[in-house]
């Protein structure tokens, strides 16, 4: 669909966050976890899609292989269940996170409404 854009956060005494933003599993967010190596990754994961097209962001399998490609992060998945034109449900993620042995410690999948400490 075109450019994206994701953020990184670094400040001293505090973790790196990345934000992928509304982005899909590419080479170009694996380099960005490769290179800065962040403490957290917030990604968009509910999958959403345009009628029959692929995802134009990640799903349950692109934020596992995001999981895989940084074992050091806590990644917080969100956009689920928030988007009508998303496929993948909490209980989707969990449970394929699970199959992969992510645990819910490493990949937060928060409620609406939900607060989550850094």
């Amino acid at each position: 669909m075109g450019q994206v854009s994701g953020f990184v956060w670094q400040t001293a005494g505090e973790p790196t966050v990345y934000w992928a933003g509304d982005t899909i599993w590419y080479e170009a967010v694996a380099e960005i976890i490769r290179t800065v190596q962040p403490d957290v990754i917030i990604i968009h994961s509910s999958g959403a899609k345009f009628g029959d097209s692929a995802p134009i962001v990640m799903d349950a399998a692109q934020t596992i292989a995001a999981c895989q490609a940084a074992p050091q992060a806590t990644i917080i998945a969100v956009h689920l269940e928030s988007l009508d034109h998303g496929t993948v449900s909490r209980a989707d993620l969990r449970a394929a996170a699970d199959n992969h042995g992510i645990s819910a410690s490493r990949l937060l999948i928060p409620l609406d409404g939900e607060t989550v400490n850094l």
